[in-house]
């Protein structure tokens, strides 16, 4: 290195200022440069989101001015300019090549060096760096810049259709990335538990051909609500392969899967209800029912606790079941209180028994009475004839009314149609405008029937049988009094239920049926 004196030491202190002005100079190049190509590109991606899915195209524009103004700098330090090139900056002041001789000359003490020097001194001090090397603004770039700039802005305020599915599709992305990742976690820890013997071959591989399916089902999902199912779908299928499953840290680990059920109480749960079901010929006909209970773990261990208490005596009775469902206090449960009670009632069969219709009289009709035919009873006015009439245990209750030529023939039936019909000597009928259909709503609120709700479950009416035929007990009301009520808390029901898509379309198309 050089051994600069003191006049080397005053010449480089007074180039350090030439030197900053150059510094200031090529970062105003360099912004100028980067920062019209960065908006230029921003409004480019920003206009194309307008019409194309692009999630964070506004984000990834002010990304772009952002590293737009790093790269600027980083090239303007990588471009730091030397002394010789300062030199020669301040020469073009009007200095004359004094500077880069002098700079030249660094180190030498001779006569004329120092002499050199001393005058590029003078000359040096006298400069006027502001004025004398003043800074160039390429306003046509930062023009150019600006418009650019100002265009991507407006862009990115500009709400479009593609900018809401560009949300939608990351969304979905992170939901799919989410759940596969869980999967995959799962497959890991089902292979682990394998090969320690936790789980059997069959268990393991049933278990890993429904997480390879669930992947699958993953990957191809197209909206939210398909993940939603395959959500759903998969936590049906591990809650009745894991209901036996007494690995603690298995269930734990699948828990993430199953956020709707727990996986340890209704494995505890389901082990229980066998266990209780051997001892029990009641529980062993309702144990199917029981086992498809969809209501808490809490409330799935109370049962089983009231099940054990009444087990003790020796045996669970109807009555006894019954009573430990109802003190769940949830719908679900009384639904599954009704079903059982009716297969007990019917020997297990699970379904109601049709209404026979009376024996009482062969000839029987379905809310309508036949009028008189060929006149057989014309001219007995005041007489009447008792008949018995039968209808379906669905039908609204009513009466028939005939008349011929003068005579009244009355038909009175259990479950009675509606009707008003007059005959002639000739048997012929001519039809009154007919009466609004009335239903028989059971023996609760009119509206509120929980056999009515949408449950999974089938729900079976109560029955009162009756001297001559079976219907249903309650209250009779007009159609359309009901079937709005029952329609919407029916579509209520279903939004909440875990019924297959398909099967809510069939239920919401019979009431729309019905309306």
């Amino acid at each position: 290195m050089v051994q600069r004196g003191k006049y080397d030491k005053r010449i480089h202190k007074l180039l350090r200022q030439v030197r900053k002005r150059q510094l200031v100079q090529k970062e105003i190049f360099c912004l100028s440069i980067y920062l019209a190509v960065a908006a230029g590109l921003a409004f480019a991606l920003n206009l194309a989101a307008i019409s194309y899915p692009i999630y964070q195209a506004a984000a990834y524009g002010w990304y772009l001015l952002g590293a737009s103004l790093l790269l600027s700098c980083i090239h303007t330090f990588a471009c730091w300019p030397s002394e010789k090139a300062a030199a020669a900056c301040a020469d073009s002041a009007g200095l004359q090549e004094r500077c880069t001789t002098s700079v030249e000359l660094y180190g030498k003490e001779d006569e004329l060096s120092l002499l050199q020097k001393q005058d590029t001194l003078r000359h040096l001090e006298k400069l006027d760096a502001k004025r004398a090397l003043p800074y160039q603004w390429y306003l046509k770039r930062f023009a150019c810049a600006s418009l650019l700039l100002a265009a991507f802005l407006v862009c990115m305020m500009i709400p479009s259709p593609a900018k809401e599915e560009a949300k939608r599709i990351h969304a979905l992305k992170d939901q799919v990335a989410e759940q596969q990742e869980l999967v995959k976690d799962a497959q890991e820890l089902v292979e682990e538990k394998e090969k320690d013997g936790t789980l059997s071959r069959k268990e393991a591989e049933e278990l890993k051909d429904t997480l390879a399916i669930a992947r699958k089902e993953l990957s191809q999902a197209k909206e939210s609500h398909d993940v939603e199912k395959v959500k759903e779908r998969l936590e049906n299928k591990l809650v009745k392969q894991l209901a036996q499953q007494t690995d603690k840290e298995l269930l734990q680990k699948l828990q993430k899967l199953a956020s709707g059920t727990d996986l340890e109480a209704n494995s505890e749960y389901q082990r229980k209800l066998k266990e209780l079901a051997d001892k029990s010929h009641v529980l062993k006909k309702a144990r199917k029912e029981l086992e498809g209970l969809d209501v808490s773990g809490a409330k799935k261990k109370k049962l089983t606790q009231e099940l054990e208490k009444a087990l003790s005596d020796g045996e669970v009775t109807a009555m006894e079941l019954s009573e430990a469902l109802e003190s769940l206090q949830d719908g679900e449960a009384a639904v599954a209180r009704d079903t059982i009670a009716s297969q007990l009632a019917q020997g297990g069969s699970g379904q109601p028994s049709s209404a026979s219709p009376s024996q009482n009289n062969p000839g029987t009709d379905s809310g309508q009475s036949p009028g008189n035919s060929s006149g057989k009873n014309a001219g007995k006015a005041g007489s009447k004839s008792q008949g018995n009439t039968s209808a379906q245990s669905s039908a609204a209750a009513g009466q028939a009314n005939n008349a011929g030529n003068g005579g009244k023939q009355a038909g009175n039936g259990q479950n009675q149609g509606g009707g008003y019909n007059t005959g002639s000597s000739e048997g012929k009928e001519s039809s009154e405008e007919a009466v609004q259909e009335s239903v028989t709503v059971s023996g609760k609120k009119i509206g509120q029937d929980g056999n009515l709700t949408g449950s999974r479950r089938q729900g079976n009416s109560r029955t009162e049988k009756t001297q001559q035929t079976q219907g249903w007990a309650g209250n009779k009301v007009e159609y359309g009094a009901v079937v709005g009520e029952y329609s919407d808390k029916a579509y209520a029901r279903l939004d909440q239920s875990k019924v297959p898509s398909q099967m809510k379309d069939i239920v919401k198309e019979y009431f729309s049926s019905l309306e």
